[in-house]
């Protein structure tokens, strides 16, 4: 083995590890979310609209999304976010707004990162499944999704998502 990766958003960029836990569903923390196309009825059919697991080969941008995991040291605290409980993904996309809010955007990254950064976007999804208070609280629902050949229910916590993921994926439909 010369490489050992998880892959917590299905078809974005892994994280290398130097160990993990093996769990009965297999590397800690790999495939925790996917994304999903709202794919319309199909014409002639009289079924409804219905969630469908996508890959690179529908979002080949996806490629591009970072993912970070971020497990909390609890006897520490961020300068920004005081003491964080739980731990959570990273998750950053090549994004830039237009006009001079871009332009200053574009010369942020450049001066933190170095010459060939790119301004990102970002946002976080927590690692632990939520409870029933904040399923509600933040508006999540539960749906079937289609994956290969089986439908299983799953969280959707497409309010988590920025609208400006779905246009640089170039998502056909709703993510």
């Amino acid at each position: 083995v010369q490489g050992l990766y998880i892959y917590p958003v299905k078809s974005c960029r892994g994280i290398e590890l130097e160990r993990s836990k093996v769990l009965p569903t297999g590397l800690e923390h790999d495939r925790l979310y996917t994304f999903a196309y709202l794919k319309p009825p199909r014409a002639g059919k009289e079924d409804s609209p219905f969630w469908e697991f996508v890959t690179l080969r529908q979002l080949p941008l996806l490629a591009n999304v970072k993912v970070d995991l971020w497990v909390p040291d609890p006897k520490k605290a961020s300068r920004q976010l005081g003491t964080v409980d739980g731990a959570f993904l990273v998750v950053r996309f090549p994004w830039m707004d237009g006009g001079l809010r871009g332009l200053m955007q574009q010369a942020s990254a450049k001066l933190s990162h170095g010459f060939q950064a790119v301004p990102e976007k970002e946002f976080l999804l927590p690692i632990s499944f939520p409870d029933t208070e904040e399923i509600k609280a933040r508006g999540y629902t539960f749906a079937n999704v289609k994956s290969w050949n089986e439908v299983t229910t799953a969280l959707n916590m497409d309010k988590e998502l920025p609208a400006e993921l779905a246009q640089y994926l170039g998502a056909k439909h709703q993510l």
